[in-house]
This record gives structure tokens, sequence and C-alpha cells, in this order.
């Protein structure tokens, strides 16, 4: 499969969102399509908003996938797909997926 962006662990491809090692313990993959995705954010991370958390979930109800990187990132996207948990995801690109999924969001607007 030919994706738009893939960094390793997070890949845009035409169908929808790659997130790889998302599931604790078994670090499977979780896929969204892009029509999945109801509302994206992007969010600084600090240290009570993510930035040490290497997987899982504090407090506030927003799940992040595995990123031993994540300490020395600055942010990271949280995407609401309408469930009782969001999202965030820190691809060493941030701004290159934000904009990809927005153009898909658009995109998916316009042809519905």
């Amino acid at each position: 499969m030919k994706y738009d962006y893939d960094d390793g662990v997070i890949a845009c491809g035409r169908d929808g969102l790659y997130i790889r090692n998302y599931y604790f313990p078994s670090r499977k993959t979780r896929k969204l399509s892009w029509a999945d995705i109801e509302h994206l954010e992007r969010r600084s991370l600090g240290l009570l908003t993510g930035r040490f958390r290497l997987w899982g979930m504090g407090l506030a109800p927003v799940w992040f996938h595995l990123d031993l990187a994540r300490p020395i990132k600055d942010k990271a996207l949280v995407l609401d797909t309408g469930g009782m948990f969001r999202a965030a995801i820190t691809p060493r690109d941030p701004d290159k997926v934000f904009a990809i999924i927005k153009r898909r969001m658009a995109g998916l607007a316009v042809n519905t």
C-alpha cells in the first residue's frame, strides 16, 4: 500500500489513518477510516498534557499510542471519533499529518 505519509508509527493512506503500536499490551495497529474522524485539534505537549506519557491514558480521556520519542516532541494531534476516548498521535511531522487529515475530512464533507 502506498501512503501519503508514513514515519513508521503513523501512516496516512488512501483509506484512512493507521496508528501503529496503539493497543496495550499487544502493540497492534488501530486503523481509522477518514469518515471516523469527527474532529481534529492540535495540542502542545507539556508536563501536564502528555509529553511524558509514553503509552496509555492519564486523567483526561485521551489515549496515547506507544511513542518512546514523545518526551522530545512538542506537538500532538487529538482525534475525536465520537467515542468515549479520543486518540492522541505524535507523528514526526505533525503539521504535514494535520494538513493531510484536514484535506481528507474536507473531501468527505464535499462528497457526502
